[in-house]
């Protein structure tokens, strides 16, 4: 498979910026996952599994930025806030290959709700996808409860399709087509950081 790069710094759009993670990004991603864990998985409880994780262990699932593995490749990105490019929060993309359909997982600092960063960090991670990745679709999956995310994910045009049946989790798949990226966000152009 072939791996796609991205330039170090990343891209800018809609006043958030978005680059690849790089070690200085693990230490202040722990801090927020051991403080907020189950929150920025959507949940108002629990989530003690983000406890146990420790730094070395987030570096190895964080770094390299774009790694191949038994279910494809994965890349992994930073949501910042330019031009200082502290990390604010965390985009993933999986595919099972180059122009193969993309799902995409976010989280944004609690601290920096309401601010756009999340809308602006996936509006770039799915621009990447259909741009560079070329993928025919985009997928996300949301626990029912996630009323914020579920909105950020309608307001960039994903579709809901359900809950996946027979998930431990009651998760609800979103789903957007490239013909609908491109009806809505044809417009959008973000440029290097």
């Amino acid at each position: 498979m072939d791996l796609v790069s991205m330039p170090e710094r990343g891209y800018v759009g809609d006043g958030v910026g978005l680059r690849p993670k790089i070690l200085s990004d693990v230490a202040p991603g722990l801090a927020l996952l051991h403080r907020h864990g189950a929150l920025l998985d959507g949940r108002r409880e629990g989530g003690e599994a983000h406890q146990a994780l420790d730094a070395e262990q987030l570096a190895r699932l964080w770094l390299p930025w774009q790694r191949e593995n038994a279910l494809g490749i994965q890349y992994q990105l930073a949501v910042v806030d330019p031009p200082a490019s502290e990390f604010l929060g965390s985009v993933v993309l999986r595919s099972g290959a180059a122009g193969a359909a993309v799902e995409v997982g976010y989280w944004i600092d609690p601290a920096h709700w309401g601010r756009g960063l999340g809308f602006g960090g996936v509006r770039l991670a799915l621009w990447w996808a259909f741009a560079a990745l070329a993928a025919p679709s985009v997928s996300a999956r949301v626990l029912p409860e996630n009323d914020r995310s579920k909105a950020l994910l309608e307001g960039l045009g994903f579709e809901n399709l359900g809950a996946v049946p027979r998930e431990k989790d009651p998760l609800h798949v979103y789903h957007l087509p490239r013909h609908r990226w491109l009806g809505g966000n044809g417009d959008f152009e973000p440029h290097p950081a």
